[in-house]
Parts: structure tokens; C-alpha cells; sequence
């Protein structure tokens, strides 16, 4: 049986390697034109700003860089114990690759439809995301064992770099492209805009996913073939004995303290500049973000190649945490373009540490259980953080509350370290 099994790995390796040019450039593209395309749309320093120059609530601008994430999870719970099974996932995934996309072009057909009306355009901008989400939430896990089974572990931190490199390229011409954009068609028209050239943009990476070659396993894994209730119950246990995934978790449910203070650093920039009503300037702040998103990729993929994932998320956790503390002082237009450069350098780090130490961190039979698990819990923390940052921007005074909210992203970026520190980095062991 040992020997048939090893069989099986090694005819698996040769054929992963017969096509790792091919798949290696595919998932380059798709996944760096995917990112790119939602630059123009940034959950993270114009979404929130949009919300707010809009009129929505303080809690929904502090859950925007979230909310595709949100959308993501709950699927997965509900679809885990049948992709397990599969043999092929790539069918599935270009199936609702399809539906994941069209929220944008609706978004974009009513924001251009319904130009001027405020509180329709607040919700637009805000669902698409998530529904887009939600779609890919069913289809997350399917391209995520596409990925682990037709890529060698060793090659993966490289390919998640060059994917985020190319998207941080795209993402500088869309920091020019939204500064124009906005100057030309403020308000509801421009996003609208925004909304129609992401949509564009992730048609051609779902064309370039179509090119991937999938590796099925020959000899299955044997996972059980379990009904949703069973898996649901069984999950519990999965943390109760695996003392590293717990580690692990508990180290990223800290790390979503930075949503504390992502959805507020825009604003607080404009404000304290001075150009509060300024939304062109977002563009320059996405700008910024890119150029250090491209050099947080370049240096992630040669360190994650070489030592794994654990390092990029250890120095993703400290760039934040200096992140956290220089903002606090930071006033002048050069010391917020500095930090945007700084916040891409680690959200950089930690894209590519994290899914590569968490596909490695899992038993190959049990994969999809496992990132649902890690996607869980990343989420209900998402949410946590960005809410209790919403609430502490609501309630307190505004003298002190950016101040407030950095401190508590600093004390979960410093408590994250700490925990992550006790995962025994899995390159070495036998691949998964």
C-alpha cells in the first residue's frame, strides 16, 4: 500500500512538473489581473471614503475592507465536505467564475443609470463586493486545491508574489486612472466608471484561469465522505488536535485588528491634510500603496521560496505594528504617502505568508476543511475589528479616536507575533 501510494505522489510530481510553465504563467496572470481589476474599486482606501463622502453609516465604512472577505466564507462551510471529494475542481471554478464577476457590471450599470442618488449608490458600491463574494465563496476552495495540487509547494510563494506584483502594476495605473476619473465624473458617475473597468479587467483573468492545465490526483486522498452536519461537528475537534492550527488561528484572529484601522487611514489622512472633501486624492494614496506592494512581492517571493511562510508573516506583523505607531505622529502629505507605501508593503507580505503557511500547515486529505476553517475564522475577526473600530470612531472624541484605534491594531499586531511564534514552519516535512 506504501509502496502504490508513493507511486501515485511521484507520477503526480512528474506530471505537476510536465506542465509547471504553463500553469506557473496561467495562474501568474489570473491571479494578478483578478487583484488588479478590484484596485480600481479599493476595499481599502476608496470604498471606505466613497461610503463615507456618501453619507453612509460609520459602521459600514468601517466594515468596506472586509466585505468581500465576508461574503467569501459562509459558502465554503456549506460546500467543504463535497470538494473534498472531487477529482477535478477547475470545471467548477470557471462555472462560477462567471457569476462571481457580474456583480461588478451591475454595480456599474446603476451607478451610471442612477447618477445623483446617494443612498442607492451607497449600497451598490458596498454589495457588490459582497455578493461577488458570496459567489466566490462556493468556488474558493475548489481553486484553492487546484492550486495546491497543480503547483509544487516550492514554487507557490513565488507565484502568489509575481501574481500580487503584476496587480500592484495595474494597481499604479489605477491610481492615476481614479484620480482622473473622479476629477472628471465626481460622485456616483465616476464610481459607476470604476465599477465598469474592474468588471472588464476580471474578464481577462478569468480567460487567463482557462488556460490552467489541472493535475488530479491519480490515487485520491482518502477523505471521508461526509454530510454537511458531519463535517460542521466534526470541525471542532480538528482545532481540539492540532495544537499548530491553533496557533496558528488564534495568531490571525489578531492579525484582523488591523481592520481597526485600515477602513480609517484615508480619512484620517484627508483630514488631517486638510483635503477632506479631496476624493481625487485617493488615487495618489492607491498609488502609493502599489509602489510598496511591488516591493513587498518582489522580496516576498524569493523569501517565501526559500524559507516559507511563517517569515512573511512575522515581518508583515511588525511592518504593521510601526505602521500603527508612526501614524499616530504622521502629519505631513509625505509622511501619509510614506505610510500607504508602508501599509502595501505588509499587506503584501502577509497575502503571500499566509496562504502559503496555511496550504502547507494542512493534511492533504483534509485540506478544504482545514482553509475553511482558516477562512472562518479569519473572517469572523474581520468583522470583530472593523466593528469595534467603527465604534470607537462613532463614540469617541475625534481629537483622540484615530489615536485610539491604532493603539489597540498596534497591542493585536504585537499579541499576533507572539502566537505566531509557536507554529513550527512546516517546509521540510513531506510536501502536502
Amino acid at each position: 500500500m506504501a509502496a502504490s501510494t508513493a507511486r501515485a505522489e511521484r507520477a503526480h510530481e512528474l506530471r505537476v512538473r510536465k506542465h509547471l510553465v504553463r500553469n506557473y504563467a496561467a495562474f501568474t496572470v489570473e491571479g494578478g489581473l483578478f487583484v488588479g481589476a478590484l484596485a480600481f474599486t479599493s476595499q481599502v482606501n476608496v470604498a471606505p471614503k466613497i461610503i463615507e463622502s456618501l453619507g453612509g453609516p460609520v459602521w459600514l465604512v468601517a466594515l468596506m475592507p472586509a466585505m468581500m472577505q465576508v461574503g467569501f466564507v459562509a459558502p465554503q462551510l456549506f460546500v467543504a465536505h463535497h470538494v473534498e471529494r472531487w477529482r477535478r475542481h477547475m470545471p467548477y471554478v470557471l462555472t462560477m467564475g462567471v457569476f462571481q464577476r457580474l456583480p461588478y457590471l451591475a454595480a456599474a450599470g446603476v451607478l451610471l443609470l442612477a447618477a445623483g442618488h446617494k443612498t442607492l449608490a451607497v449600497w451598490v458600491v458596498a454589495l457588490c463586493p459582497m455578493v461577488s463574494g458570496l459567489v466566490g465563496g462556493t468556488l474558493m476552495t475548489a481553486w484553492q486545491e487546484t492550486f495546491a495540487k497543480s503547483l509544487p509547494p516550492r514554487r507557490r510563494s513565488g507565484i502568489l508574489a509575481l501574481r500580487n506584483l503584476i496587480s500592484s502594476l495595474i494597481g499604479l495605473g489605477a491610481g492615476v486612472g481614479i484620480a482622473a476619473v473622479l476629477q472628471r465624473w465626481p460622485g456616483t458617475t465616476g464610481y459607476g466608471v470604476l465599477h465598469l473597468v474592474s468588471f472588464g479587467i476580471l474578464v481577462f483573468s478569468l480567460a487567463a484561469f482557462a488556460f490552467v492545465r489541472e493535475t488530479p490526483y491519480r490515487q485520491m486522498p482518502q477523505a471521508q465522505r461526509l454530510t454537511l452536519g458531519q463535517n460542521l461537528r466534526r470541525m471542532p475537534g480538528v482545532i481540539r488536535g492540532d495544537g499548530r492550527l491553533r496557533a496558528y488561528l488564534l495568531s490571525n484572529m489578531l492579525w484582523a485588528g488591523a481592520y481597526l484601522l485600515l477602513p480609517f487611514m484615508a480619512i484620517h489622512a484627508l483630514a488631517a491634510l486638510g483635503r477632506a472633501a479631496d476624493e481625487a486624492m485617493l488615487g495618489y494614496f492607491v498609488t502609493a500603496a502599489m509602489v510598496g506592494a511591488i516591493a513587498g512581492n518582489l522580496s516576498a517571493g524569493v523569501l517565501g521560496d526559500r524559507f516559507g511562510g511563517k517569515v512573511l508573516m512575522l515581518i508583515s506583523r511588525a511592518g504593521f505594528a510601526v505602521l500603527c505607531a508612526w501614524a499616530m505622529i504622521a502629519r505631513g502629505a509625505w509622511e501619509f504617502m510614506g505610510l500607504f507605501v508602508l501599509q502595501g508593503l505588509v499587506l503584501s507580505f502577509s497575502q503571500v505568508g499566509n496562504l502559503t503557511l496555511g496550504i502547507e500547515l494542512c493534511p492533504k486529505d483534509r485540506r478544504v476543511t482545514y482553509l475553511t476553517l482558516m477562512a472562518l475564522f479569519g473572517m469572523t475577526s474581520m468583522l470583530v475589528g472593523s466593528q469595534i473600530g467603527g465604534l470607537a470612531w462613532k463614540f469617541l472624541s475625534p481629537a483622540w479616536r484615530f489615536q485610539t484605534v491604532a493603539g489597540m491594531c498596534l497591542a493585536a499586531m504585537l499579541g499576533s507575533m507572539v502566537l505566531l511564534a509557536k507554529v513550527r514552519e512546516p517546509r521540510g516535512e513531506p510536501a502536502g
